[in-house]
């Protein structure tokens, strides 16, 4: 059985550097998500050519959202059939298709569909 790898000095300080970076762009799209300006269909478009996108955990990216706490996200994960640990790369058609029915872009319809 092998360990971790082992990383000098410097290569420790870039892999530190680099997740403070990612860590930060997650932080703005949650930003984003709560004051309204990209809406969650944008987020799912943009999974397959933004990284930072794709590396979103979904209960990060609905627990960003106005109104959706801890437990109405779970409540939606639930009723569309995502794990807790799903990331938005990893989600299928029809969930993605479920979350966007559930929270269309404001120029759709300003009403969010409730899960059954």
């Amino acid at each position: 059985m092998t360990g971790p790898p082992t990383l000098s000095a410097a290569e420790r300080t870039s892999a530190r550097e680099a997740a403070l970076v990612a860590r930060r762009q997650r932080a703005a799209i949650r930003r984003a998500l709560a004051d309204g300006s990209i809406s969650v269909a944008q987020v799912l478009d943009r999974k397959d050519s933004d990284p930072v996108c794709a590396n979103l955990p979904v209960r990060e990216l609905l627990a960003s959202l106005p109104g959706v706490g801890r437990a109405r996200c779970a409540g939606i994960m639930d009723a569309v059939g995502i794990s807790t640990t799903r990331r938005v790369r990893g989600l299928g058609v029809r969930q993605a298709a479920a979350l966007r029915a559930m929270f269309p872009a404001k120029n759709d319809d300003d009403q969010m569909v409730e899960p059954q």
